[in-house]
């Protein structure tokens, strides 16, 4: 693999970052990238497997410059000049917040390592000083940190690390907040039941925020923390002597210890991993339901129960939200990101998805797929029509079966005769998720959407790829139409008995240019153009369509709600009617049978 360094550095920040690539590459071959992640926050370094791990056991705040590491920097110096004479004392003083600076610009001088160290700084201060800092202040120290950094919230990492912040003040002791940390030239020793108990009441306090953005959980994350944590400060401290020493010890002479470290830092959180439960996918409620539970479960754990009165009412009164907010209108997004495409329809009572991939995620794009899905507190979709069996449009489908995200899959002929296929035909059966195959000409009737197969590709005799098999789906919404395409290559397209206008339109093959597209774009007169990509347009699609008029374009993300209140028939649909046979006359000229509904 080609090795890229840099030889020239200019500026403080540029110095320290020429320090951290060359501490990562001198740590690399006996660390193999622990103590570049656990001291340069350098994760890319670790397994993509192994991080996995620690996401699902609750472990990955230990992979990050937070307040966690802050902490156990300043407990370790805090530690040193406790042992120091008094004369020599005056002179550490100082050291500290020097070390935590230095640390800080080292590791990439990111949001949440200024902040960290920006926070950890004024609270050694303060006790130095002999102050003991209230919630309000460390809150409000917390904020101005993370809003000089310029990630305030409502930014994901300063919410979640508001939010911990504020279950750990729930637990404050009376005279110091961080008394259990050791941070007091008094060191108290903790219990393990009152260490591990604010541990909880900082973990429900995160996750009070996090389930704004995923809903995963995993209990016993804070037990795991408990377990992993002397492996860390271990990794931590030998990353630390192994510079200090350099001089007169070499890096390879700890490489025993190393060995010892990497296998269990590996190896743990596999484990862990393997314990049921590990982790949790919490039902679809609202987001503002579970801050409410998880902050009630907080304050128990914190013995602040006179909150709690207040907190239930509001709780029942949140969890019939969904029901009053939920639209009847049609709303559309693209769910996907990087290459690859999954389209998703829904109205008040039925959600539809048409394939669901993702080249550019490990877990094809899975995660993001179903924290869409809680966000919108949909726990099945009706429906998942898949184009064609190549990764950025079924990659996230087993995950999706196996966690019982889909309720009926649609599939064509192609899935048979392709074993990326047969696969999805596999895991459905073994998972008891009925597989419909589809074909031309037909109707299906799920909810209020009515579901025409136009056309399946071309003939298998031709040896189409498996693109040319994608199938042209019209879906038809009260006044709105919509048609998806797949992958399927324009003279397929051409080829097909449809005209426009139609309200949506999803270019085939992620908006890529190809010879006719203009044309049959032109003759479906389309009002959006949603391009399964992200913005802009290729040059060259761009440059064959200019010329078609004004469309809405649409990219990955997307979301387009419908704003008509009148099921009224548009203009589009009354030019579709005429232009298309009636359903009437329709039947008798398609190949397959005509089916309404989803059999039993």
């Amino acid at each position: 693999a080609t090795e890229f360094r840099i030889l020239k550095a200019e500026g403080l920040l540029g110095k320290f970052d020429l320090f951290r690539m060359q501490l990562s590459r001198r740590w690399q071959p006996i660390a193999k990238g622990w103590a570049s992640a656990l001291v340069l926050g350098e994760r890319r370094l670790i397994p993509p497997e192994t991080i996995q791990n620690f996401r699902d056991t609750g472990l990955a705040h230990l992979l990050a410059i937070s307040g966690l590491h802050v902490g156990i920097l300043l407990g370790m110096l805090n530690a040193i000049g406790h042992r120091l004479t008094e004369n020599l004392r005056r002179f550490w003083k100082p050291v500290p917040g020097l070390i935590l600076i230095s640390h800080a610009l080292i590791s990439g001088a990111d949001a949440p390592a200024i902040r960290a160290a920006v926070t950890g700084l004024l609270i050694a201060w303060g006790f130095q000083s002999g102050r003991v800092l209230n919630p309000i202040q460390i809150g409000s120290l917390f904020l101005i940190a993370w809003c000089c950094t310029g990630h305030p919230p409502p930014d994901p990492g300063a919410t979640i690390s508001l939010a911990a912040i504020a279950g750990l003040q729930l637990r404050r002791n009376s005279v110091n907040p961080l008394d259990d940390i050791g941070l007091l030239r008094k060191v108290k020793t903790p219990h393990w039941a009152s260490l591990l108990l604010s541990g909880y009441t900082a973990f429900f306090g995160a996750h009070a925020a996090l389930v704004w953005w995923t809903p995963t959980i995993c209990l016993l994350g804070p037990i795991f923390t408990l377990v992993l944590m002397p492996f860390v400060i271990a990794v931590l401290l030998l990353a630390a002597t192994s510079v200090v020493l350099l001089p007169w010890i070499r890096f390879e002479t700890w490489q025993p210890i190393w060995d010892f470290l990497i296998t269990a830092m590996n190896r743990i959180p596999e484990e862990l991993n393997q314990i049921p439960g590990t982790p949790l996918n919490l039902i679809p409620l609202n987001p503002v339901s579970w801050t409410l539970i998880f902050s009630s479960v907080a304050l128990i754990l914190a013995a602040k129960i006179r909150w709690l009165p207040l907190l239930i009412p509001l709780l029942f009164f949140s969890l019939s939200i969904p029901e009053v907010l939920r639209s009847s209108h049609l709303k559309i997004e693209l769910m996907s990101r990087g290459r690859g495409q999954a389209m998703l329809l829904e109205d008040q009572s039925t959600q539809i998805l048409f394939d669901a991939g993702d080249t550019a995620s490990r877990d094809g794009g899975f995660t993001r797929i179903r924290d869409r899905l809680w966000r919108k507190g949909i726990q099945q979709l009706d429906a998942l029509f898949l184009s064609h069996p190549h990764l950025d449009h079924q990659g996230a489908v087993p995950e999706l079966i196996r966690q019982g995200f889909v309720r009926k899959v649609f599939i064509t002929d192609s899935y048979e005769s392709h074993s990326a296929g047969h696969w999805i035909v596999e895991t459905g059966k073994r998972n008891k998720v009925p597989i419909q195959t589809i074909k031309s000409g037909q109707i299906w009737q799920i909810g209020s959407f009515m579901i025409r197969i136009v056309g399946i590709g071309i003939p298998q005799h031709y040896s189409p790829s498996a693109n040319d098999l994608s199938p042209i789906i019209l879906i038809q919404w009260r006044n709105q139409s919509v048609v998806t395409t797949g992958d399927a290559t324009a003279p397929i397209l051409t080829g097909l008995p449809m005209k426009g206008p139609v309200d949506h339109l999803l270019l085939p093959h992620h908006g890529a240019p190809t010879e006719g597209l203009a044309s049959w774009i032109s003759t479906l007169q389309p009002n959006h153009l949603w391009i399964a990509r992200k913005p802009p347009l290729p040059r060259k699609t761009r440059f064959l369509t200019q010329h078609l008029g004004q469309q809405e374009l649409h990219f990955h993300g997307d979301q387009w709600p419908s704003t008509q209140k009148q099921p009224v028939a548009s203009e589009s649909e009354h030019k579709m009617s005429a232009t298309m046979p009636r359903r009437k006359s329709w039947k008798k000229k398609q190949r397959g049978p005509l089916q309404r509904g989803i059999p039993a």
